[in-house]
């Protein structure tokens, strides 16, 4: 049976280097907006809010990633 996993020594980037925000105005919406979308799903166990994530598109190739823009 052929495995299509990466090799185990795969390193994945965890972060591209890029400030979350270009200003404090922009992080400050961010933070608002996540803010009031955690309270309006409260109440819901499936719902995940977060910002600034990094993907990575591709387990075989780690350096193949993007960002929300």
């Amino acid at each position: 049976m052929r495995s299509t996993l990466p090799p185990p020594d795969l390193e994945y980037p965890e972060t591209d280097g890029q400030p979350m925000a270009n200003n404090t105005i922009q992080a400050e919406v961010m933070m608002t907006l996540k803010e009031n979308l955690e309270a309006m799903f409260r109440h819901r166990d499936d719902v995940f809010i977060a910002i600034d994530l990094f993907c990575t598109l591709s387990r075989a190739a780690p350096t193949f990633a993007m960002r929300p823009m």
